[in-house]
């Protein structure tokens, strides 16, 4: 029996090669799918769990009040000296790590790079599950002035991986200080949310950093986790650390703080506490799960509505089987049998195609994902329910027809039912409802990402070199580049700035701000409008070292008119030479940040106290390359050791939206293979549908029809289909991207346009997929067609 089953279904699969090829193309689009966001969807809810100790280890987080009405901001780094503090008072801390994240120039093998590394406490290795593949744990970072590397590293600097005692120089404080090579790491599993290539002693980092980074619990940075006791209970603790941290802070402000503990299996998808790891967001797991769910949903319909059509030109031989002692049963089973034969085939194309995509995939995820690595018993087992779903949900329903089927009416191949026409018609409708959904979305987030690059920030980003020199003297390079450029034909102006935030005490609450440091230049190089009072002086002197430039959202928040801006000052004394600066000129809101958040209140200054981060160099029009030359000379001249590194403003500002562009790009490869996988559908099924129809088709044209009345005859019940899936579509789709829109601050309004576009759209679509079969019918000889009725 089970062998006439199988000839039946792989003589059906290669003599109906339409359908054959439109139910495999579909149903492995669709598996490919799942298990690429089963590998992605895993990969985001297990990060790093591969450490053997994860349940037990927990990051410190910090706590600060931000407003009067208890609005609280939670911090995933925190003090250096807080570590030690609480390990000496606390019986519930086991051992603790701390990290911190560094860029230097490197010199290995007389070659010079520019490298970020992490200091990281000695326990690293005994807290985290990071393997060795050479060196010994215990003799680790016993003395300062060694490194651990990942073996990437090793092979791409030395070529092996027997690096032990080897080394290479960190350029620290401006001396370069010889590095001994202790230990090579195994390579990181891309789910771990610490990631390095160079490890060094974190009391390397304690011997160079200077200040109050040993010392201060306002000194903020360094991201801490414990590894806990068997009898840690997080809620005792964090009242416990809470009590210690406020013994350190200023006694009228040490209310606004408390300690709290974090799982590290939470850590990476809550995007609640500000971090200075890797994280994800819940909401994209959740919308490549719906995806995939949707895509499967449309394959399995297809071949639905399929084999529901193709079981009416099957009747005599159902009514045969019936006739010859056939169960319904036996029946069912058959037609499953085909739907799972389906399944298998298209499960092997869907592998290859996974396999061909997950680089692609990898990318637009910003993940490393990899079939191989993750094939276990999960996997294996997720890949064979999904066959068995599929086959249920595509086979199930026609088998439970044809096992119902009346043997003398299959007989005589008399064999109709209004439901299923019914169910067809729903089923399709429903097929492209998510086709229109997803069309929409992909215009609507197309849209608003061109509105993004388009839209005025509030100052010229062309033509500007951006160079950082966040481990440098800023203020030195800034010197000399400018005399060195400030004359050249190719350069139109030289700036520079540097960014941090601050709390500004307002009545009661806090307003948190953006300061910026720069040089006069820097509105004259980003041609910044001053709307009210001045700007900087060319000739800075004392005198204007505790004045401010400030953009109206601080004046809001400080609750100053515009007219009334220029002589206030603010309470703001954080930094040295600050005591209540005054204003002395006013910018609109600029959008120097992505447009996804209102602009933040601004505070811009040339105290020298807070350090440059990035020089900015306009190029004059028409003069790029010669003036990139330029800039290029001038750096080798004031250093001989370091690469020269940069990006265009322009890059920086549209970088701000990559993640937007990802997801657009994700959801619009989802509409294309929905409404790919419905048009072939459609195309298949009016094949099916026209082919039933030759005797009418004949007929009328006897009677004279012409061909585009019997266009518009034939494709009319699938145009109305068409209409319904618009009109129930189009209403949802606009609700869910009205709803996206609402987490931008900047956005597009949704008018007529995207309505009028799709519909157009998908009524092309629609005639195309079947103007085919129906050109073709209409063509052939109606005697011919008459005959072989």
């Amino acid at each position: 029996m089970l062998k006439s089953y199988l000839k039946i279904a792989l003589r059906n699969f290669t003599r109906r090669q339409v359908y054959s090829i439109v139910n495999v193309v579909g149903l492995s689009v669709a598996l490919a799918c799942c298990l690429l966001v089963y590998l992605f969807v895993k990969s985001e809810f297990t990060y790093d769990t591969f450490h053997d100790n994860y349940e037990n280890i927990y990051r410190l987080n910090v706590k600060t009040k931000r407003s009067a009405d208890g609005d609280w901001r939670e911090l995933g780094a925190v003090a250096a000296a807080m570590a030690p503090a609480f390990a000496e008072n606390s019986a519930g801390i086991d051992k603790y790590v701390r990290l911190k994240g560094a860029l230097a120039l490197m010199k290995v093998n007389e070659e010079y790079r520019e490298v970020p590394f992490i200091y990281a406490d000695p326990d690293i290795f005994k807290v985290f599950t990071f393997p060795l593949l050479r060196g010994e744990s215990k003799s680790l970072f016993n003395d300062p002035n060694t490194a651990i590397l990942s073996e990437e590293y090793a092979l791409k600097w030395f070529n092996t991986l027997e690096v032990v005692g080897k080394t290479f120089s960190v350029q620290l404080n401006d001396e370069y200080v010889p590095i001994t090579i202790k230990g090579v790491t195994k390579k990181i599993p891309g789910n771990s949310s610490i990631q390095f290539d160079i490890l060094l002693p974190f009391q390397k980092f304690i011997q160079t950093a200077g200040g109050d980074w040993l010392t201060s619990w306002n000194a903020w940075g360094i991201p801490t986790y414990f590894l806990m006791k068997e009898s840690f209970n997080a809620t005792d603790f964090d009242e416990q650390l809470t009590k210690i941290a406020r013994k350190h802070f200023p006694e009228e402000s040490r209310m606004n703080y408390a300690m709290s503990t974090q799982p590290l299996k939470d850590i990476y998808l809550d995007e609640s506490v500000r971090g200075f790891s890797a994280s994800g967001k819940k909401s994209t797991s959740w919308v490549l799960l719906t995806i995939a769910a949707f895509i499967i949903i449309i394959a399995s319909i297809n071949y639905t509505n399929l084999a529901i059509g193709m079981a009416l030109p099957r009747t005599k031989e159902i009514g045969l089987r019936k006739t010859i002692g056939a169960s319904g049963r036996q029946l069912a089973f058959q037609f499953l049998g085909e739907a799972f034969l389906y399944s298998i085939v298209s499960l092997f194309f869907a592998l290859l195609l996974a396999d061909l995509l997950l680089p692609y995939f990898s990318l637009l995820t910003n993940t490393s994902l990899d079939i191989i690595g993750a094939l276990d018993y999960q996997l294996v087992t997720f890949i064979v329910s999904l066959v068995l779903l599929i086959t249920l949900m595509a086979g199930g329903y026609p088998a439970l027809i044809v096992s119902k089927f009346n043997t003398i009416k299959a007989l005589k191949g008399q064999v109709r039912s209004n439901k299923r026409g019914l169910l067809i018609k729903s089923l399709i409708v429903f097929q492209f409802v998510l086709a229109v959904i997803f069309t929409f979305g992909t215009y609507t987030m197309t849209e608003q990402i061109n509105f993004f690059y388009t839209t005025d920030r509030g100052y010229d980003d062309q033509n500007i070199i951006a160079i950082y020199v966040r481990d440098v003297d800023g203020d030195r390079v800034l010197k000399r580049m400018k005399e060195d450029l400030v004359l050249q034909p190719e350069i139109a102006s030289i700036s520079s700035m540097g960014w941090t935030g601050t709390r500004l005490m307002v009545g009661e609450g806090q307003v948190a701000a953006d300061i910026y440091r720069v040089d006069p230049e820097f509105f004259n190089t980003l041609n910044i409008d001053i709307i009210k009072g001045s700007g900087f002086s060319k000739h800075a002197s004392e005198n204007q070292a505790n004045t401010v430039i400030v953009n109206r959202s601080l004046l809001k928040e400080i609750g100053v008119a515009l007219e009334d801006a220029v002589g206030t000052t603010i309470p703001f004394n954080r930094y040295d030479g600050f005591d209540n600066p005054m204003i002395i000129g006013v910018i609109d809101d600029v959008k120097f940040e992505s447009l996804h958040s209102e602009v933040d209140p601004l505070i811009i200054h040339t105290n020298n106290n807070q350090e440059l981060k990035r020089i900015m160099i306009k190029i004059v029009e028409g003069n790029r390359v010669a003036g990139q030359k330029k800039v290029e000379q001038s750096w080798a001249n004031i250093f001989t050791d370091r690469p020269f590194e940069f990006e265009y403003l322009t890059d920086i500002n549209n970088g701000q939206y990559a993640s937007d562009e990802n997801e657009r790009i994700i959801i619009l490869s989802a509409g294309f293979l929905s409404v790919l996988i419905s048009c072939l559908g459609l195309f298949a099924l009016s094949n099916l549908s026209i082919a039933q129809r030759k005797k009418e088709i004949g007929v009328r044209k006897i009677m004279g029809a012409r061909l585009p009345e019997l266009f518009i005859t034939l494709s009319a019940r699938f145009t109305l289909l068409i209409a319904i899936s618009l009109i129930v579509a189009l209403p949802i789709a606009w609700y869910l991207a009205s709803g996206w829109l609402e987490n931008f601050a900047f956005k597009i309004e949704l008018g007529a346009a995207p309505f009028i576009v799709i519909t157009v759209f998908m009524f092309l679509l629609s005639l195309i997929s079947i103007s085919y079969q129906i050109v073709k019918t209409s063509n052939i000889n109606p005697a011919v067609t008459l005959r072989e009725e």
